[in-house]
């Protein structure tokens, strides 16, 4: 067994070149097409997650912003600075994603396992010992974390910027 699909057309042309055919090598090819594609739909898919996710955040940090200018211009009236307030946005706008990217990493871990278990149940003897059809591996456990991070304090910057461009003297009046 291929340790990885890259390795596939050097195997073949090695097996062409002594004069035989290699056992359904038009179906490997086929099936390597497929998962590639459905890999690139994933991707896109979860390009538009986070997309959503952010809009979702951003929102949620203006309304915040709006519902708590009282409070953000008592802060400011007793001494927090803009950089101070900005980073408390911030810092809300990262507990979410990184709450979010935690909960996404929890599904992704069921769902891998619930992969390998329905191919070893449906189709068995298909994998040797311990490989797995799906593997879910530390670097995009990491990648989707940051990506999730990134997503949700890119959201979150206009949000804190109004949150700190707040005057107190103006707010506090009007509360």
């Amino acid at each position: 067994m291929l340790k990885s699909p890259d390795y596939l057309p050097a195997v073949s042309a090695g097996i062409r070149s002594l004069g035989l055919a290699a056992p359904q090598e038009e179906k490997a090819r086929s099936v390597t097409a497929v998962i590639r594609a459905i890999t690139l739909m994933l991707a896109l898919f979860a390009g538009l997650v986070l997309v959503v996710a952010g809009t979702g955040i951003g929102n949620g940090l203006a309304l915040m912003v709006k519902d708590e200018s009282g409070e953000i211009g008592l802060f400011r009236a007793v001494g927090a600075s803009r950089g101070q307030i900005r980073t408390l946005y911030l810092m809300r706008a990262a507990v979410v994603g990184l709450t979010g990217g935690l909960a996404g990493t929890l599904v992704a871990l069921v769902l891998t396992f619930a992969v390998n278990r329905a191919v070893d149940h449906f189709v068995p003897g298909l994998l040797d010992g311990n490989e797995r059809v799906v593997a879910l591996q530390l670097t995009h456990v990491l990648s989707g974390l940051g990506f999730g991070l990134a997503a949700s304090i890119g959201a979150g910057l206009v949000p804190a910027q109004q949150a700190a461009r707040l005057e107190p003297a103006r707010v506090l009046r009007e509360r």
